[in-house]
């Protein structure tokens, strides 16, 4: 059913196509048409005899354009075989294929298809000669739908239309190049070349969305949805396309393209399997009720818009739905209208006939009746010496029926003669071949007894050769097969051996690392409690107890955390991070206004999940306060940034503003009191001792940042730590 939808559709966008650019050469003219025959009859016999070529032309044009409006269509053909004869003499080449166009469009009515073609391709050839390249395009088209609609083979329509398509790009038309892109991509969709078909497909949506061409969206729509329909496992997708596409029709106005749809999703519900339905949200019981209302739609709109000979179509399905659903009084009174528009469009196609018969009739009669006189006169002259001439020729015949019949006796006794030679030729070569084959017979018995008994005693030998190679390659493999399991039990003995002695250094080098991480640990817990002892004391000489007790607090929680940290080899980020801001807070307590700081942990760091090595940071963040912040006089800022780098890689950034690495490490030369950064080189230790251990990746990087001017403007340090 769904081939049979497209069959109708596609022959009506090819006679709408053809129609278009007659009226469009029509409405050139500016003529109104009356609705008398004999008016434009007199009209071209009084131009013809008086008139110009032009006045011709017109005349004839008028002829023309009344048969095709009256649907005289044989009538209409010689009129504009006439005016591409005017046209011809003009060198006009352009209007030529515009008749010629004229004329396909009769032959297209009067389903003439051979001579449909024929006259198509003569209007290409004459655009080409005009350089006509919007005609051209358009007979290309034309062509290509020809094939499309009319041959099993729907592939040789592609290249006329890709033609077409070239030319339209060429002239910049971008809804008429949406169309050729349906046009190609349908084709090879019927042609069962979906991959090629498809892109095509694609394109024309791609191309219409641009230009907002909502007809071309939804001819897209509406041939995918076909493709769905084919298979039942698509039937969701289907109805999803020819929903799309009944909604932009609707959106454009296009009533035709709203009914086409219509029609179709009632041949969806009616003949889509109830699975599918199902799969969509409908039930099976509702399936022959919708295609019932949607059939209607269809038949509503074809009322008002098409002639009754168009109606056979939603009529049909309207009486199949009510067949399938059982309710036989609706089916018979559909059925019994669609038989009465059936046998009516009929009886009117063979009226009009009848009437385009007798009109023709009476005008030849007119024609002929002002040259009856003459032509009596001139016919008596023509029967007589038409007469002499069939006399004579018929004697001619004769003697010619006489010499041939002769020459046909003579041929067939040669024939005869050779026939009977050739059997008695045969018949010697015959008897000459089986003697030959008799005494072939006999030589060859005697050749093959002796073959026979030759080949006899080869086969012995062999055999015996063959027993002997077996023997010895079956003693030869034992001894291969006894020496390679030796060889291949030695080396497993030697390399169970080696890994068992890989093992055990594996194990070695593994508890002495534990025993060095901790080693270091025990070494970092003292230096930090020495470096908080001596902010304690710092508070203390100063006389302010009240800042004392709120440092002592921070300290005994601080310390808390790092006791607490310090016993395990990984914490959580969030310990780690919060151990590290009690110290900072101390440290500016400490320092009042020459310290600040910012902590940011981005969103996307789950700080409760991710663990790290404990006392990791604040050896970073001591080595920045003591060396980069605190030889400036004014102070300094430290920014600690926690990120995920990547989804497996946490990054922390420490920057601080201070005086540099450079300057720091000057300084500490001059100075006799020197604080050696003991908790950043133990930490470094720690941080090669986990990558040795666990095969991490953790690293450390150093940047010194200057400023515009090329002076020292801080430290950053940076640690990535995977997780």
């Amino acid at each position: 059913m769904p081939f049979k939808i497209l069959h109708i559709l596609l022959l009506l966008l090819l006679a709408g196509t053809l129609q278009a650019q007659m009226m469009e050469k029509f409405s050139g003219t500016g003529t109104v048409l009356k609705n008398d025959l004999a008016y434009y009859q007199n009209e071209v016999a009084i131009h013809e005899k008086s008139g110009t070529r032009d006045k011709v032309i017109e005349a004839l044009v008028n002829l023309g354009t009344f048969y095709m409006q009256s649907h005289d269509y044989t009538s209409a053909i010689p009129c504009f075989k006439r005016l591409i004869v005017l046209y011809q003499e003009a060198n006009n080449h352009s209007a030529m294929a515009d008749m010629m166009i004229n004329i396909c469009d009769a032959y297209r009515a009067l389903s003439d298809f051979p001579h449909l073609l024929e006259y198509l391709q003569e209007a290409t050839r004459e655009y080409k000669k005009a350089g006509n390249e919007n005609g051209l395009a358009k007979t290309l088209r034309s062509t290509g739908y020809y094939y499309l609609n009319l041959s099993l083979n729907r592939l040789p329509a592609i290249p006329y239309f890709q033609q077409s398509l070239a030319l339209y790009r060429k002239l910049g038309i971008q809804k008429e190049e949406s169309y050729l892109l349906i046009e190609i991509g349908h084709a090879y969709m019927l042609s069962q070349d979906t991959v090629q078909g498809l892109p095509y497909l694609e394109q024309s949506l791609i191309l219409s969305q641009k230009i907002g061409n909502k007809r071309g969206m939804a001819n897209y729509y509406g041939i995918m949805g076909d493709y769905y329909f084919r298979m039942p496992v698509n039937i969701p997708k289907a109805l999803d396309c020819f929903q799309k596409s009944l909604s932009l029709y609707k959106e454009d106005s296009n009533r035709i393209g709203v009914a086409q749809v219509s029609l179709t999703l009632a041949d969806l519900y009616v003949y889509s399997p109830d699975t599918a339905l199902i799969n969509v949200g409908i039930p099976p019981s509702e399936k022959y009720v919708r295609a019932i209302e949607s059939a209607k739609k269809g038949y509503q709109i074809f009322k008002e818009l098409l002639p009754e000979s168009e109606w056979t179509w939603p009529l049909g399905i309207i009486w199949e739905a009510y067949e399938k659903a059982e309710n036989f009084d609706s089916a018979f009174h559909y059925h019994k209208l669609y038989i009465a528009v059936r046998d009516r469009a009929t009886g009117t196609d063979k009226q009009k006939d009848i009437v385009r018969l007798e009109a023709k009739y009476e005008y030849e009669k007119k024609a002929d009746s002002m040259k009856l006189q003459e032509a009596l006169t001139d016919e008596k002259l023509q029967r007589q010496l038409l007469l002499s001439k069939q006399q004579q020729q018929q004697l001619e015949l004769n003697q010619n029926q006489l010499d041939l019949t002769n020459k046909e006796n003579n041929l067939q006794h040669l024939a005869f003669l050779k026939m009977h030679s050739d059997l008695e030729n045969e018949r010697l070569v015959k008897q000459q071949k089986e003697k030959e084959i008799q005494l072939q017979s006999v030589r060859v018995k005697s050749l093959t007894q002796q073959n026979l008994i030759i080949q006899l005693n080869q086969q012995r030998q062999w055999i015996y050769i063959i027993i002997g190679f077996i023997l010895l390659g079956a003693g030869s493999m034992y001894f291969i097969y006894r020496s390679r399991l030796r060889g291949v039990r030695l080396e497993s003995q030697l390399i169970r051996e080696k890994a068992q002695q890989e093992k055990k250094e594996t194990e070695f080098q593994h508890k002495l690392a534990d025993i060095s991480m901790s080693a270091l640990r025990s070494q970092m817990n003292p230096h930090f409690i020495f470096n908080c002892l001596n902010s304690i004391k710092l508070y203390t000489t100063q006389n302010d107890t009240a800042a004392a007790s709120a440092y002592l607090t921070k300290f005994s929680k601080l310390i808390r955390l790092v006791l607490d940290n310090s016993r395990n080899e990984r914490i959580t980020l969030s310990s780690e991070l919060a151990a590290l801001e009690l110290y900072i807070e101390m440290e500016a307590m400490r320092f009042k206004e020459k310290l600040s700081y910012v902590l940011q942990v981005e969103k996307n760091v789950e700080t409760n999940y991710i663990e790290i090595p404990p006392l990791l940071l604040q050896p970073y963040v001591e080595n920045a306060i003591w060396h980069g912040l605190m030889p400036r006089e004014e102070g300094g800022h430290i920014d600690i940034a926690v990120k995920m780098q990547e989804e497996s890689l946490l990054e922390i950034n420490i920057i601080d503003n201070g005086i540099g690495r450079t300057a720091a490490t000057a300084l500490r030369n001059k100075t006799s009191k020197k604080h050696n950064s003991y908790g950043m080189k133990a930490t470094t230790e720690r941080i090669a001792l986990i990558n040795q251990i666990y095969k991490t990746g953790a690293s450390v990087f150093v940047h010194d940042l200057v400023n515009e001017d090329g002076q020292a403007a801080g430290t950053q340090v940076t640690l990535q730590i995977p997780v």
